[in-house]
């Protein structure tokens, strides 16, 4: 048998497949599809934010894995890095909704994950040459355009004329002139 607050998440995640939108996506719904009582949500995760935002890490883990064992082929930091940036804006457009809700929620708790998930690449590449601060720095100007286009993929297609839903062909030249601007070769 699963352990409680993984059957909970494959809830999540089932509703999310069946079309549910996580911001009308209730606990009752999530502890329904999971087959357990309601309040056994509120006792592991506190709240529904909570479990989507667990439900996004547990999808965002597989997808990273994937890219790092992808990485190993790649040596130079422009390409690990288009890699993962092609590879998260792909699972932006397959889990939109739920994105676009964690996004938010992210950026309204000043999270800094996804900002800290480039980090040891980064860190790996450029060894002493950078200090934490400078990493950080860069590591938020290759993830906020991400960002935007995770959380109001419209915005970004207003103010910068880029709708980088349209094709990856697109989203790769986006993050090859945000590379280049970043002078990231």
């Amino acid at each position: 048998m699963k352990d409680p607050k993984e059957k909970l998440i494959h809830a999540v995640l089932n509703l999310l497949e069946a079309g549910i939108d996580p911001e009308e996506m209730t606990t009752r719904q999530i502890a329904s599809e999971a087959e357990m009582a309601h309040g056994l949500i509120n006792y592991h995760f506190g709240s529904k934010e909570a479990i989507l935002k667990q439900a996004v890490s547990q999808i965002i883990q597989q997808e990273v894995g994937s890219v790092e064992d992808q990485n190993y082929q790649v040596s130079s930091l422009r390409e690990r890095l288009l890699t993962l940036l092609m590879t998260q804006s792909q699972m932006g457009m397959n889990y939109e909704a739920l994105l676009r809700f964690a996004t938010k929620l992210d950026i309204q708790q000043g999270c800094k994950e996804p900002i800290m998930s480039i980090m040891p690449l980064l860190r790996k590449h450029y060894g002493n040459k950078r200090n934490e601060e400078e990493l950080l720095l860069l590591a938020a100007q290759i993830m906020q355009p991400l960002q935007l286009f995770f959380s109001s993929p419209e915005l970004l297609q207003d103010h910068l004329g880029w709708d980088l839903s349209k094709s990856p062909e697109q989203r790769m030249r986006f993050f090859k002139i945000l590379l280049d601007n970043l002078g990231i070769e």
